[in-house]
């Protein structure tokens, strides 16, 4: 679906829209009345109105319900079609139970990453270098085992955490027949899926509002010299914009600052981006030791949740190490969202300054 759709047809149900994947949903209290047929048949309208047709056996309806007996909510039509109603869907390449349980979902990549271990047995009796038989086990296996992880693995039951430890075993013992995986996981400079996997009930994140980075872009270095010092930061070796990507604990993208000039401070850009007046007090914002922002926040009500400083000290605490272990396996997501940003290849190479203009637009 193209974007103005909710604008053409206002939805009365929530909708989410990823190209042309389109989700609408509802929740029906006792006794209520679905208005489902009713955005079914606007967005049927729509398509026809943009020489488009939905294909019904491409939709299906999903019921979820904790009630014993299940209400008969009577089936969803597509142009006089009934949707298939179906107990499981796939949704962006994950599987949505209506028990709401990821069982299905955790069998589906267990058994799609397992195929792939017999990629690495041939390139393994190949002879490919150890460092590249690493890279390939990130790359077909360890990415299906994570995908979209911040949705489901925090409420994962122990066994179905232990089916995708499995599958990392089972790849480490091909790449490393000799060593016990302890020692495989060091030599693929890996982690257990149990411990990289987030984990939002720990106490450091239970009033976490978000998780927050820097981001820089490199652009042209200006003639003048006045603007090239404005624009080189301290930290990097090129004229940059920089900006803050702002994810929420479970690992949506819910905001981006406006780009400034690379010499900005992070406090400096903190308080310029729009991010303060969204805070509520008792929010707490997780960020990086750069960040030295407590002072701009206490007076919102608000804290920073970041790595210990070690100081003067000559080593940390073994709690200080603990909490910052913790912080850094979280901050692992941010990360993650700026990477997303970074696919855009129009970010590959230095902005030229005849886009300095536009450069927030883009």
């Amino acid at each position: 679906m193209i974007n103005d759709l909710a604008i053409e047809t206002p939805l009365l149900s929530s909708h989410w829209k990823y190209v042309d994947d389109l989700t609408i949903s509802e929740a029906i209290p006792s006794g209520g009345t679905s208005s489902l047929q009713k955005d079914l048949d606007a967005i049927a309208q729509w398509s026809s109105r943009n020489n488009m047709n939905l294909n019904p056996k491409k939709c299906k309806e999903l019921v979820i319900s904790s009630l014993r007996t299940r209400p008969d909510l009577g089936p969803l039509c597509v142009n006089g079609r009934p949707l298939e109603r179906v107990s499981s869907h796939k949704v962006l390449g994950v599987t949505i139970s209506d028990t709401l349980g990821w069982n299905e979902h955790v069998r589906e990549i267990v058994s799609k990453a397992s195929k792939r271990l017999y990629i690495l047995r041939v390139l393994k009796r190949s002879g490919i270098p150890p460092e590249d038989l690493i890279n390939i086990f990130y790359a077909l296996v360890r990415s299906v085992l994570e995908y979209a992880c911040v949705t489901w693995s925090t409420s994962l039951p122990i066994y179905l955490k232990d089916m995708i430890e499995r599958v990392q075993k089972r790849a480490l013992r091909i790449l490393f027949p000799a060593l016990s995986y302890k020692d495989a996981i060091v030599a693929a400079n890996s982690t257990r899926l149990n411990k990289h996997m987030p984990n939002f009930s720990s106490p450091c994140t239970q009033h976490c509002r978000a998780i927050i980075d820097a981001h820089e872009i490199k652009v042209q270095a200006p003639s003048s010299l006045v603007l090239n010092s404005e624009m080189y930061p301290s930290h990097e070796s090129h004229t940059t914009y920089q900006g803050n990507v702002v994810i929420s604990p479970s690992g949506e993208i819910i905001h981006t600052s406006s780009l400034f000039e690379g010499s900005i401070s992070d406090k400096e850009l903190i308080k310029q981006s729009s991010l303060l007046p969204l805070l509520q007090p008792g929010d707490q914002i997780m960020a990086d030791k750069g960040f030295v922002i407590q002072d701009i926040l206490t007076p919102l009500g608000c804290s920073v949740v970041m790595p210990s400083f070690l100081s003067s000290k000559q080593q940390f605490s073994k709690g200080e190490l603990r909490e910052s272990k913790k912080i850094h396996i979280l901050r692992v997501h941010v990360e993650r969202a700026i990477r997303r940003v970074e696919e855009f290849h129009f970010f590959d190479r230095v902005i030229p300054l005849t886009m300095a203009g536009s450069i927030n637009q883009i």
